[in-house]
């Protein structure tokens, strides 16, 4: 039996009704940008999109932000 393998995401949210997308960049219900919140996944247990930080704040990946000129 292989290990299971977890592919982490940016997670987005929008900006009008707080839901979360995996990769997307616009809400298709508000038709309006999203904004990233951190990398994630969906949950196994309930679907939901989930920021690892949220999950294991302590070990959780470090994030870099990049400024483009």
């Amino acid at each position: 039996m292989s290990p299971t393998t977890h592919h982490l995401a940016v997670v987005y949210e929008c900006v009008e009704c707080d839901a979360r997308y995996l990769g997307d960049r616009q809400c298709p219900d508000c038709h309006l940008f999203t904004r990233r919140i951190g990398l994630g996944g969906t949950c196994p247990s309930c679907a939901e999109q989930i920021l690892v930080t949220e999950l294991d704040p302590e070990n959780a990946p470090r994030q870099e932000v990049v400024h483009i000129r």
